[in-house]
């Protein structure tokens, strides 16, 4: 009996431990072997979670970069300019950009009590929320391995989070072929700025916002509806998380502003979550482009159904500060 107990143990055991081989080998999610700026350039991104690479990028320039303005928030971050933003701060602010996959509420306050926490100064903040219930109002951000809040910020054990990504490595068997495809890649590519984590390389002569884009065939795309109210999703937990950012902001005196970002759907956030957001932030730091707003009206202002543009991006910050007229 103990003899065939042992043999059932070894027959499990032996693909366990050849899956965790593979699983380290591969490395599919680029978080079991050290942090590189090559994690930048090789693999695809979309594979991989953006929060861990923000992170790492981040904690490995601050010393010799002293960060002390932000734009945090999901992936539409990558329509966003730091170096366009920094026209409008003062000359030594030095920006990052904290980009997450499908970040939410939770994500947003721990990046904003991380960064008080290490006694980061937060003098510049730009908050990206995003419409729909599967986005910033959204209890959870989904489950690993895109979107996994990285434990360092969620207080989850380095094993749990191990365990998590191994778990979904092993979950979809029909994606092996393509993680030991992405291993095997080089592209050899930089396509983001290791200093402020920009989606893109940009400098500051991007100045000028294009009067008309270049249309892209979308007949795969949804029909577009009209404008959409959305239902109430501030819940009371958010609501402390939000009122407990608002009094980090507070603590260091931050000009911070809040981005209710446009979307392909025309969804509206509710008057009454907006009424919360005003309540905690003050109306003068709210900029709502949710819903059937002007600035990202048309098809042609969307990369794809979730992701509006840069040149929308560009439009907002102008909006904000005072330099674009959107009757133009």
């Amino acid at each position: 009996m103990k003899r065939f107990i042992l043999q059932i143990l070894v027959w499990i055991g032996i693909p366990i431990c050849l899956l965790i081989g593979l699983y380290v080998a591969l490395d599919p999610y680029r978080i079991v072997f050290p942090y590189s700026i090559s994690y930048f350039i090789e693999k695809p991104l979309s594979k991989t979670n953006r929060e861990y690479l923000s992170i790492k990028l981040f904690e490995d320039n601050l010393q010799r970069r002293s960060y002390d303005s932000f734009i945090i928030g999901s992936s539409r971050t990558g329509a966003f300019n730091s170096y366009q933003w920094k026209k409008y701060l003062e000359v030594d602010n030095n920006p990052y950009i904290f980009t997450s996959w499908r970040e939410n509420i939770q994500g947003i306050y721990q990046k904003i009590m991380y960064l008080d926490n290490a006694n980061v100064d937060i003098n510049n903040v730009l908050l990206l929320f995003d419409c729909g219930e599967q986005y910033t109002f959204n209890i959870s951000n989904g489950e690993a391995p895109l979107t996994n809040h990285y434990y360092k910020l969620s207080n989850q054990t380095v094993l749990g989070y191990q365990i998590d990504y191994f778990k979904a490595f092993i979950s979809k068997p029909s994606k092996l072929h393509t993680y030991i495809q992405n291993a095997k890649q080089k592209n050899k590519v930089l396509t983001f700025d290791t200093i402020t984590n920009d989606s893109h390389l940009c400098n500051d002569t991007i100045t000028v916002c294009p009067k008309s884009n270049m249309l892209i065939n979308r007949t795969d795309w949804e029909i577009r509806t009209p404008e959409q109210m959305l239902p109430n999703l501030i819940n009371n937990d958010m609501e402390v998380m939000l009122s407990e950012i608002y009094q980090v902001l507070k603590k260091h005196n931050t000009n911070y502003k809040i981005i209710i970002c446009p979307n392909y759907f025309r969804w509206k956030i509710s008057d009454n979550d907006f009424l919360i957001l005003t309540n905690i932030f003050g109306e003068q730091n709210l900029f709502n482009y949710s819903g059937d707003h002007p600035i990202a009206s048309e098809n042609c202002h969307y990369n794809d159904i979730e992701h509006f543009n840069s040149n929308v991006a560009w439009r907002i910050i102008e909006d904000i500060y005072g330099q674009y007229n959107i009757q133009e």
